[in-house]
This record gives C-alpha cells, sequence and structure tokens, in this order.
C-alpha cells in the first residue's frame, strides 16, 4: 500500500542570500541534496599572458584534493580578436608526457566549432562536455585549435596548483593534430572551471547544468 503524503517526515532548510549553502530535503525513504553551487564553483588559472603561439598545447591535471571534482568550462588564449575558430580538446588516463605525437590513448572530450577569439590574453570560452576527476587521478589534456591560433608562453614545465586541483604544463603542439611538431617546453594559457563534489559525491552527472562559473 502506497503511504500517504502525511505519513513522510520531510524537513526543509533553505537559506536565501547565503551562495553556496546547501538546500536540502529528507524523507524515511530518501535523502536528496541540492545547492546553490557558486561557493563549490571555481576555476583554476595557469596564466594568460602568451609571448608565443601555434596550434596546441599538452598538459597533465591531477586531483590533488580529497573531494571529486567535475570539470564544466574552458577558457583559452587566442589570437586574431572576432576570428572564428574549432577547438578540440582530447584526453588521456595518465600523463601526457611521451605521448604528444601518437593518438592512441587518446579520447575526444569535444570538438567546439563555435569559438570566436577574444584576442590575446583575455579568456575565450571553449564549450565542452563535463569531466569527472576522482582523488589523486591524473589525465593528460591536450588542446588543439584548427585555425592555429592558440597563444602560449615560453618555459616550464610550470605547475599551477589549488586545494583541489593541479595543472602541470608540458609542451607546444603544431599542425597538424597529434602529428605536427612538438615544441618543448611550453605554458598553456588557460584556464579550467570546477565545481567540487565532496560530500556530494553521488550526485547525478549532469546535475551542474545550471550552475555557473565566473570568467577567470
Amino acid at each position: 500500500m502506497a503511504r500517504k503524503t502525511s505519513e513522510y517526515l520531510v524537513w526543509a532548510v533553505c537559506l536565501v542570500g547565503l551562495v553556496g549553502l546547501p538546500f536540502f530535503t529528507m524523507s524515511t525513504e530518501q535523502v536528496s541534496w541540492s545547492t546553490f553551487a557558486e561557493s563549490y564553483c571555481i576555476s583554476l588559472t595557469t596564466m594568460f599572458a602568451s609571448n608565443n603561439g601555434f596550434a596546441g598545447n599538452t598538459f597533465d591535471i591531477e586531483n590533488v584534493g580529497n573531494q571529486s571534482t567535475e570539470i564544466t568550462t574552458w577558457w583559452v588564449n587566442l589570437d586574431q580578436p572576432g576570428t572564428s575558430d574549432t577547438v578540440d580538446i582530447y584526453w588521456r588516463s595518465g600523463t601526457s608526457v611521451g605521448f604528444e605525437d601518437d593518438p592512441n590513448g587518446w579520447t575526444l572530450l569535444g570538438s567546439d566549432s563555435t569559438v570566436v577569439s577574444n584576442g590575446a590574453d583575455v579568456p575565450t570560452p571553449v564549450t565542452m562536455p563535463t569531466f569527472v576527476i576522482h582523488s589523486n587521478e591524473v589525465f593528460g589534456f591536450y588542446v588543439h585549435s584548427a585555425g592555429g591560433l592558440i597563444l602560449y608562453s615560453n618555459g616550464g614545465p610550470n605547475t599551477y596548483s589549488d586545494s583541489s586541483l593541479s595543472i602541470t604544463t608540458y609542451t607546444g603542439k603544431g599542425l597538424p593534430v597529434f602529428t605536427g611538431t612538438t615544441i618543448e617546453y611550453r605554458t598553456w594559457n588557460g584556464s579550467v572551471g570546477y565545481c567540487e563534489y565532496g560530500f556530494f559525491d553521488d550526485f547525478e552527472s549532469g546535475n551542474t547544468s545550471a550552475w555557473s562559473n565566473t570568467v577567470p
């Protein structure tokens, strides 16, 4: 027999005006969580101070925290403001080092053909599917511009970290993708926006669609 509504114990807490504090409901049968996730969603930036460029970069991202993170947003540094471009991002499990020229083992995260450059050293957003990195996991990434518009900085490897993620930059890349020139060492100019789950690790992937990230 179905339970009547009156038989449920429901607690609701809604803290209005305090961004990031959780809103939750609890019943005798389930607990579901949601959040005004601004305080859980932040970005990590390497730099936007280019002095060189070509068609891409390879780098690693490691989850150095205790909570799972989901990368929701990417920003890159592109030349020629107002120019349309296609940006592809590839990933592989483990480091990118030693695999810059070999497409085997890489997976295409996504391809955004609607990118319009905001110009040198100004973050340009790139739309990609979300990507989850659990605690202590390392993934290699390869950001590629079909138009050869990527701007980066000389030098490296360089590491940029916060309490959750660490980005280590390695190489610059030429055209075509993978088989183009690999240049050591070059620092990717960019940002990743991510949401940290922690207590919400069991959230169904995709619940962040309504969450917003601030441009770095």
